[in-house]
């Protein structure tokens, strides 16, 4: 397996080496989550699609309590392999991988008895909701694995072995197929198991490839901190959770409360005319993610490039890695956004039956496709942010502008008259849907609306951020901080 070190070669070549494997892997991770879709859909009942669609937000929500442990762990391998310290990276994986496992069991825990509870905030149709409990109940028995693979995938990442997350990506996806096709369809005589067959499918196919890369990745931490020749700190254990948490706390609130205005703008979705929810979940997660994996493969780019470059204390490069990577971000980005829109009428019908539902989810692909390259510079700038170790910068952005979506698409559909009472169901205070007043967008488009107007207001505070970062400080100060004299544990 060859290393990608950010600290040497052309900019611009690194970020590409760290990016295209890391958009491949993306992809791979879409088809994964379109994956249910597919085979759901052949089974043509809406309710199922709606319930899969709607649940996505809670996942995104509990996923983001997951990254508190991944980007922490993430940023860190990435410093301390920029650094050279490889015994301390050896020490503060294994705490990682122990607080994952932790917290892995505990949202287990919690999610099984509770799930009622937090598919009923999505205010879905009985149908849908009792298809939404399900596969929920049975996504949460398998959450240990499944933040495991993310912690693992990023460790790989943050060290520079860029092309290894494809290959555990691509196992996931083969597996997941496999599985989808036997538990859910009934291929090889397994039972037909809908929703519940595709979580089973995924917890599976996430369990076995995890098991097998941490076998290969133990290998190599313990390898690198053998043979490592320099007299550096290992740290602490204490030390090592203080930095996971210092980093991976801010940045997981930025998935947290993703989320959260997720479930809140798909809860408005709930009272429109026409199948919203289906056309919503479908168009986001199906087909906009193709487009997402592009911004996350610049994102990973940005964070492990500035990560390894600050851990060696290298600020001016870290700076050009940061410009370069955001500039080919928003090329490549904008390109699959377009071709996104343009090919929305034959995608959409891929992953949802409805003919409504297909209608609503070309209008939102279409808005989404052309303006792409917002989200493009607002993730890549949050991937430098992050690598830097200042995680708190974009996680204020992100939770601000999320937030605001809600009272923008309540105001939009319920209009000001109605404005309290929207705010208020959409975030599920209430259950008493408010009546129609004179919105400016009554429809669907209050919703695609609210996404752009913050995404315009993402992009320039993003750059606003990384234009006046001192990467000379932050430089200086994480370097000398990773060599510290060795402490007691």
């Amino acid at each position: 397996m060859n290393r990608v070190d950010a600290t040497v070669g052309p900019p611009r070549r690194i970020v590409r080496l760290i990016a295209i494997p890391a958009i491949l892997q993306a992809l791979l991770h879409t088809a994964h989550g379109f994956n249910d879709f597919l085979f759901i859909a052949r089974l043509d009942v809406l309710a199922m699609t709606e319930a899969i669609s709607a649940c996505f937000g809670i996942l995104v929500l509990i996923f983001g309590i997951g990254q508190i442990v991944s980007i922490g762990t993430h940023t860190m391998a990435a410093q301390l392999t920029g650094a050279k310290n490889y015994r301390r990276r050896k020490r503060m994986l294994e705490t990682a991988y122990l607080i994952a496992l932790c917290i892995g069991l505990f949202i287990t825990t919690v999610g099984f008895f509770w799930t009622e509870e937090f598919v009923r905030i999505l205010h879905l149709p009985d149908d849908a909701h009792e298809y939404g409990v399900r596969y929920m109940r049975a996504l949460f028995l398998g959450f240990p694995a499944l933040m495991m693979l993310h912690v693992v995938t990023g460790t790989f990442r943050g060290m520079g072995y860029t092309t290894v997350p494809v290959y555990m990506e691509g196992t996931v996806l083969l597996l997941n197929t496999l599985l989808n096709g036997i538990l859910v369809l009934g291929w090889l005589g397994g039972p037909e198991l809908d929703v519940v067959g595709a979580a089973w499918a995924t917890i599976l196919s996430c369990t076995i490839t995890t098991a097998v890369a941490m076998v290969f990745l133990g290998r190599i931490i313990r390898r690198d901190a053998r043979n490592q020749t320099t007299t550096t700190t290992s740290g602490s254990r204490r030390e090592s959770v203080r930095e996971i948490l210092r980093i991976g706390i801010p940045a997981s609130f930025i998935s947290i409360v993703y989320g959260f205005a997720f479930i809140a703008l798909n809860r408005i979705a709930s009272v429109m005319d026409g199948p919203a929810q289906a056309a919503f979940g479908a168009s986001l997660r199906g087909i906009e993610w193709v487009a997402w994996a592009v911004c996350v493969g610049f994102h990973v780019a940005a964070s492990v490039a500035v990560g390894q470059c600050v851990g060696a204390g290298m600020a001016d490069r870290a700076r050009k890695v940061a410009w370069s990577a955001v500039g080919q971000s928003i090329i490549m980005v904008q390109l699959v956004g377009i071709a996104m829109a343009l090919t929305a009428h034959w995608t959409m019908p891929l992953v949802v039956q409805d003919p409504a539902a297909q209608s609503l989810g070309v209008s939102y692909l279409l808005w989404m496709g052309f303006t792409m390259f917002l989200v493009a510079i607002d993730t890549c700038f949050e991937g430098v942010l992050i690598g830097t170790g200042r995680s708190e910068v974009p996680m204020m952005i992100s939770v601000v502008m999320n937030l605001l979506r809600i009272p923008i698409a309540a105001a939009l559909y319920f209009g000001f008259p109605q404005f309290g009472e929207g705010i208020a169901f959409a975030m599920g205070f209430t259950s008493a849907v408010p009546g129609l007043s004179d919105g400016m967008a009554q429809g669907f488009m209050a919703i695609i609306m609210a996404l752009v107007i913050t995404n315009i207001g993402k992009a320039v505070w993003s750059y606003l951020a990384v234009y006046f970062l001192d990467f000379n400080t932050l430089a200086d100060t994480r370097s000398q901080l990773l060599q510290e004299p060795e402490t007691s544990t």
